[in-house]
């Protein structure tokens, strides 16, 4: 005998999110402790969410445009600073303390504009290069710990390093350059332990140059350094160089291989240690070195679970004409989030942050993939430029964003787990609550048609955040 009509209440409840948000699936195939949409909210230890809080402003003054690189250096007199490079009609480098006092113009004119800005410390000083593909002696700065900024001194021959990403290993100072053809597949390493001479000599000291396979069609995107070898990343592949035998620094006990076919990485300023591991930007989605070896992008991948980050567009050229068309990175190591910043241009046209939440990535689930959870972020910590230092036992985050006469340089705090609200950016969750999930269970229990009576489906939400501290109700009405 078929039930008579009447309105039902069928209880939902999310006991936890350690799945993250998924948008590779429907809502209704989407796994218990998943959600479709998990914006402006953080994980906690347990899985549990925390409201994402909104940045305080740090520096508020008319410094020009866009920020074009940010880097905290810690010297060994004690001092730490903010260096930051401004988009001016030629860029300007400043620094300033972390408490956002003492904003002081170091250097004019250090650049191109609109370019990215890489720095790294080597020998008590601050190293800074930029995204260009002209070898001159203008592209590679030094500042010492008193704010002096100096042009690396050696006159560079062709092919000379250029600059877009500079890493330090085995004593030298190393970056990537054009050869006389003008592709992209030439690494050069400084004298050791001179950052300011590259000119080759022929001496085991001397500054070295490596060709790495100019005819496999490919060309260099990134450097990095990982477990004591120099990883060199091209769009499609990743080489490693290692010492055979010891002294590391003589040329003669170096060694190229193919570390990964048909896997590399797409944007350079997506690159990040985590853990034992080393993450960056792949053109399958966030994709994890380490597995990287196993020759499966599939295996390899983080971001599975997040639909957006394998359709994220490629270009072929690291040379970029505006640095926002280029994605950036930062991980935040005492929350252990990984940042992930896609602007409008490469994305799905709106500026957005994917947050991989890594604190259970030593697991491994099911399927055996490393257990790690997204969600997504919006607002004014959406930013192409980002730095962080440690303070307190604290982790804050320096964000860059742009008005329309200023640039405005914000701190955050991740994961304070506030017991208010503040801010005024959406924070939105979207689970399978709703849709064909319900209709088939539905259909299931009672085997009978369904017949929908109205347009609308009426639903309340009660949702405790920060350990049931606070609770967003309400009811709402879904078309």
């Amino acid at each position: 005998m078929p039930l008579p009509a009447g309105n039902r209440t069928d209880p939902i409840e999310q006991t936890s999110w350690a799945s993250g948000m998924i948008t590779t699936l429907p809502p209704e195939e989407l796994p218990e402790d998943a959600a479709a949409l998990i914006e402006n909210f953080e994980f906690d230890d347990i899985a549990n969410l925390t409201t994402r809080l909104s940045p305080t402003t740090l520096v508020d003054t008319n410094l020009g445009s866009q920020i074009l690189g940010m880097f905290t250096a810690t010297f060994s007199n004690g001092t730490t600073k903010v260096l930051f490079v401004i988009n001016t009609t030629l860029p300007d480098l400043y620094w300033m303390n972390t408490d956002g006092t003492g904003v002081t113009k170091l250097a004019d004119d250090v650049g191109a504009v609109n370019q990215r800005f890489y720095f790294t410390m080597f020998n008590d000083l601050v190293i800074m290069g930029y995204s260009t593909n002209t070898a001159d002696t203008g592209t590679l700065r030094k500042i010492d710990s008193a704010g002096t900024v100096s042009t690396l001194l050696s006159a560079f021959t062709s092919p000379g390093p250029t600059g877009s990403q500079i890493v330090v290993w085995n004593s030298r100072l190393w970056t990537f350059g054009t050869t006389t053809s003008g592709t992209l597949n030439t690494i050069s390493g400084s004298k050791i332990n001179d950052p300011t001479d590259f000119v080759l000599d022929g001496t085991d000291t001397g500054a070295i140059r490596i060709v790495i396979e100019p005819n496999d069609g490919d060309s260099i995107r990134a450097l990095s350094v990982f477990k004591g070898n120099l990883i060199i990343y091209k769009f499609n592949k990743i080489y490693i160089v290692s010492a055979i035998s010891a002294p590391a620094t003589i040329p003669a006990n170096l060694r190229v291989d193919e570390y990964a076919h048909n896997i590399g990485c797409a944007h350079p300023a997506t690159i990040q240690d985590v853990l034992d591991d080393q993450i960056f930007l792949s053109a399958q989605g966030v994709t994890s070195l380490t597995l990287s070896a196993l020759g499966e992008s599939k295996t390899s991948s983080l971001s599975r679970n997040i639909d957006e980050l394998a359709k994220i567009k490629r270009t072929t050229n690291i040379f970029e004409t505006a640095i926002a068309n280029s994605c950036a990175s930062i991980n935040i190591k005492h929350k252990q989030q990984y940042w992930l910043f896609v602007p409008a241009s490469l994305g799905n046209g709106t500026d957005t942050v994917w947050v991989m939440d890594y604190s259970d990535i030593q697991k491994r689930d099911e399927f055996g993939f490393p257990l790690v959870r997204w969600s997504k972020f919006t607002g004014n910590i959406v930013s192409s430029v980002y730095a962080d230092f440690i303070k307190g036992g604290n982790s804050y985050l320096l964000v860059d964003i742009v008005t329309t006469d200023k640039d405005i340089i914000l701190l955050y705090d991740p994961l304070t787990n506030p017991t208010t609200f503040t801010g005024t950016h959406s924070r939105r969750i979207l689970t399978r609550a709703f849709g064909l999930s319900r209709i088939r269970s539905l259909w299931h229990r009672f085997c009978t048609t369904l017949t929908k009576l109205t347009t609308n489906v009426s639903y309340t939400i009660n949702y405790y955040f920060d350990n049931y501290t606070v609770s967003a109700a309400g009811s709402y009405t879904k078309s």
